[in-house]
Parts: structure tokens; sequence; C-alpha cells
């Protein structure tokens, strides 16, 4: 249990008489320039009067976590004066030299904390976290102190162990994990977790144009979880985009949604490098029950979709299928300006986009594939272009049958691939009709990824023209659980009823 016994910053009546090792410098007032905090917790840029953020709070909690470990301040002088000279100028000495074997690992850590410069911290105390949960769970902690042969340590620890050190830390910097010390959330049952949603991810890269990167990303990381089978409900990404800039309370958003849990998170790069940050949040009474940061190389970023999916599915105890286990495994590694050029075409070539659109996006697939032609969702890709350009724009004799082409590729490079197997399913149900196949393919799509609209809508006009009605319907309300905004499938739906002279409930669904 952990008590917050001081908010850091008071107003002073009057001078302190004395210097205090530990004594607060509030000059009246909060001009820009002033002095504001605990002497040996500030951060340098307190010190020098600049603007703080988060990052100096990482620095004050470094300092927490070495005098935890140390059993003495990481600054600690005489004086106040001595104390600032030591934070701006000095480091502090090293963990080991206070006599217990405290892990490398560790130590590297709280001394990231306490870089002088913000930009060579922990950009966020949730990335602190996820670092020292890291240490905790893969490195074992030594469980007594260091006692070299030549002399005696120098200063017993107020710890018992190293474990127990660590494991405080672990608990501490857990109630820091967004930069803000909050109350420690109830534990929750998370294995009553089956309906999820992930909210779109918070750019954080610093660059309004890797938009595109980050919703690449959000997207691919739905389609992923849904291939969960033991999840009951993964909410498509067209229902979640409506909270991208909202300020709905979580509940609220887990109550239009119909999920018990939402995610929610960040992406941060840097240079070739991807940062996934995310927490899972108990819609029911918004408690936190999970957070993770997930890092890769550009070029691993197949796997690690496939890494995020296996930890959320970890914590809420999902048994994943052989098949799930042996698709989530097997992610190879992806040329990165490929999957580059492929997000870009994915963000133009939307359903209902432009023909204009829709070339650029092809322009986009090409090169993708000129860069791997090992890479499946770059073929999908560019066979969804052409399919809409010929269902939409242009002659479909000259486009459908090389969408067609594409698509069997796709599926050649990836059997699992759900999005190639209902665009397939569409090509040989609405241009080939090759009714047979058709239907095989939609409803392999369906079973990979329960959440595909695209499959949904065409499965339901299927089964309209089979004379199968009540399934028809069936097929798109189980679509429209999975995907409860999107605007097509309602519409979708209404148009099923009117196929099926339902004509009331047709025009309700309409309106």
């Amino acid at each position: 249990r952990v008590k917050v016994l001081d908010f850091g910053l008071a107003k002073v009546q009057e001078q302190i008489p004395t210097e205090a090792k530990t004594g607060t410098l509030t000059p009246a007032g909060t001009e820009p320039g002033t002095i504001m905090g605990t002497v040996g917790y500030m951060a340098p840029e307190q010190v020098k009067g600049r603007p703080a953020d988060a990052r100096s709070d990482v620095f004050a909690l470094g300092c927490v976590l070495y005098e935890m470990l140390a059993g003495r301040g990481a600054f600690e002088r005489d004086t106040s004066a001595e104390t600032i000279a030591a934070i701006l100028k000095e480091d502090p000495p090293a963990l080991s030299d206070a006599g217990w074997a405290v892990p490398a690992e560790l130590e590297r850590s709280v001394r990231r904390c306490l870089e002088k410069s913000p930009e060579a911290r922990f950009q966020s105390a949730s990335d602190l976290a996820y670092n020292l949960r890291s240490i905790s769970t893969d490195r074992a902690i030594p469980t007594g102190p260091r006692v070299p042969e030549e002399k005696p340590p120098r200063r017993k620890s107020p710890w018992l162990s190293a474990g127990v050190m660590l494991a405080a830390v672990t608990a501490i910097a857990g109630l820091w994990f967004l930069g803000v010390l909050e109350q420690s959330p109830p534990e929750s049952d998370n294995t009553s977790i089956r309906s999820i949603a992930l909210l779109p991810l918070a750019n954080l890269t610093g660059d309004p144009e890797q938009e595109y990167l980050v919703d690449g990303l959000h997207e691919e990381l739905i389609a992923t979880l849904a291939q969960i089978s033991a999840f009951h409900k993964v909410i498509a990404r067209t229902s979640v985009m409506g909270f991208r800039y909202s300020d709905t309370p979580i509940r609220e958003i887990g109550r239009q949604l119909g999920v018990e849990a939402v995610l929610e998170g960040s992406v941060r790069r840097s240079g070739d490098t991807l940062r996934i940050t995310l927490q899972l949040i108990d819609s029911r009474d918004e408690s936190r029950l999970w957070a993770g940061s997930f890092e890769r190389h550009l070029s691993d970023v197949l796997a690690l979709q496939s890494e995020v999916a296996r930890a959320i599915a970890d914590e809420v105890r999902l048994t994943l299928t052989e098949d799930e286990q042996n698709h989530l495994t097997s992610r190879r590694a992806v040329n990165e300006e490929a999957y580059r050029a492929y997000l870009r075409g994915v963000r133009l070539s939307r359903w209902g986009a432009s023909d204009n659109d829709l070339d650029q996006a092809r322009s986009f697939f090409q090169r993708a594939i000129e860069l791997d032609s090992t890479y499946a969702d770059a073929h999908f890709g560019l066979s969804y272009a052409l399919f809409q350009i010929g269902r939409l724009y242009r002659n479909p004799n000259q486009y459908m049958p090389l969408a067609y082409d594409y698509a069997t590729k796709a599926l050649r490079l990836d059997t699992g691939l759900a999005d190639a197997h209902a665009v397939l399913g569409a090509i040989r149900h609405t241009w080939q009709w090759d009714w047979t196949g058709a239907e095989a393919n939609l409803r392999t799509a369906l079973e990979l990824n329960p959440g595909n609209y695209i499959a949904a809508q065409q499965y339901a006009y299927y089964l309209i023209a089979t004379g199968e009605q009540e399934k028809a319907i069936s097929v798109m309300n189980r679509a429209l659980e999975l995907d409860p905004l999107n605007v097509r499938l309602m519409s979708g739906l209404g148009y099923i009823y009117c196929l099926s002279r339902r004509f009331t409930e047709g025009i309700e669904q309409a309106q």
C-alpha cells in the first residue's frame, strides 16, 4: 500500500529559518522562470526555472527509486545549494556502492530516469513501469546482499532483499502509470472479459504526416484481435473511429459498443522503431486491468501486432487454438518501406474512395509488391482497389480479372488472410457468378474475422439470392453486433429486410 504524504508544492507563508536537505523553493507567484519544487527531487529543467512536463515527474520518481534502493538520496548534499549543483552537474553514485546486489538492468533503468536531458529519460511513467515489469519477470533477482570478500558492505539497505526492493519499485511505478499518481484500481476478474474495443490510437510520433501509420496499425491490430475466436466480440474499426476525438467516458463507450473492456493507447516512433503503449480498462467500472508497452523495428511490425494480441489474450486468460497460435507466432519480417507504402494505400482505398484515390492507392500497393513480392497484404490491397474501380467507376471486364488474380496470389501467400477471402468471395459472387466458390470464400472470411463487414454484406446478399432470408438477417445482425455504429451495415440490414419483403422493419432500419 502506497500513501501520498506530500503533493510536492505548497505556498510558503514565512521564510524557512534554516537550510534543509529537502527544503522547498517556492518564490511568490507562479510566473515563468520561477523555481518551484522539493530540493533533491527536482529535475534540472525545474532547477533552471524552465517548463516542466511528465518527464520531470519521471526524474522525481527516479530520485525516489534511487533512495529506496540505496538508502540515501541520489543528489543528497549538506546544503540546498550543493544539492542543486549536484542535480545540474553530477551523476549519482553507483547503486552497487550501497553494498547490495542490484541487477544491472534495474540500475540502468534508474539512471535513465535521472538523465539530465528530458529527451534521454523514459518519456512517460508508463514506459518506465513496463520496463520495470520486464526486469521483474524476465530476470532472476538476487535475494541477498552482495558481500565482497575484500571488505564488508558499507551500509545495509533498509530493504530485506533486492527482490523485495524491485517489487516495491514496480508497485510504485505501476501507480504512476500515466504520469499521475492515482489510487490503485480494485482487483477485477479478467477472466470475464470476452468482448473488447480498441479505441483509435493517439499519434505521439510528433509528426501529423505519420497519421497514416498510426491508423494503419490500429486497423491491423483490430484485425489481429478479431482472429482470436475466444473473443466473442471485437468491435470493428468503423464503430470505434467515432470516439477518436471524443471525451465520452469509458463506461458510456462500453455501453454504446456493448463491450466489457476498452483498450486505449498510443504510438511513438523513433527512427525505424515503433513503440505501442496500451492499457486495458474495464468499461463496467472503469478500473484499469492491465497496461503494457511493445517496441519493435518497423520490419518486425507484423510480429509486433501478434505480440500485442497474444499479450492481451494472456491477460484475459483466453485459450488460443493451435491454428491461432501458429498464425500469431509465424508472422514474418516485412520490408519496412513496403509496409509504409501498403499503409498509405490502405488509407486511400477505404470503401467509397474516389477513382483518383483508388488510382493513387494502386500505385502504393504496386510499390509495396515491387519491394516485397511475398507481402500477402499488399497483394490483397491491390486486389481490393481494383475491385472497387471495376465495381464503381470503370469497365469491370478489365478490372475484375486483375482483382481476382491478386486476391488469389494473396491467399497463396497467406491462406489465413480474411480480407482476401472476402474480396475473392465478392468477385466470385457479383462478377463470375461462381456462387459455390463465393460461399466458400465468404464463410471462411467470416470464420477468420467475424467483423469483416464486406464479407458479411456479400454473404447476406448471397443468402437472399438463394432464398435463405432469415439466415441473411441473422448474418447482418451479427455483423452489427461487432460494428454497431457502422451506418453502411445499418442501411444494408434495411435493404436485406426489404428484399425479404419485411418492409416496415426495412424502413425503420433505414431511418
